[in-house]
């Protein structure tokens, strides 16, 4: 964000642009790759936090929560195992949804 360029959202301003589409059409360009990493690293930072997680949760209970909360009062059980399962695949075609959308990005365009 530091070296954004501000005068591009003020020329997007200056063209008609209201601060939603000069966000979506000319800031948010500029930073997806900032973005998309900053959200890639908390995904994987917050496989790790179990015992940050529960003390800063509040009420409401998170999936890593409820792993670690069952996994404790009952051990393994299917349900666990099922629930694991679909975290590992989510996370794995996430992973192939971002490196897909990056190859596309960076190819050559030909002819």
């Amino acid at each position: 964000m530091s070296s954004f360029d501000t005068v591009l959202l003020e020329a997007a301003w200056m063209l008609g642009s209201n601060r939603w589409h000069a966000f979506w059409d000319v800031e948010f360009p500029s930073i997806r790759s900032g973005v998309v990493g900053a959200a890639t690293f908390s995904m994987i930072i917050s496989f790790n936090e179990t015992a940050r997680t529960s003390l800063v949760q509040g009420i409401h209970n998170t999936v890593q929560t409820y792993i670690w909360a069952t996994y404790k009062q009952i051990g393994l059980s299917p349900t666990l195992y099922a629930l694991m399962t679909m975290l590992i695949l989510v996370t794995l075609l996430l992973v192939l949804a971002f490196w897909s959308v990056s190859d596309r990005r960076n190819e050559l365009p030909t002819g």
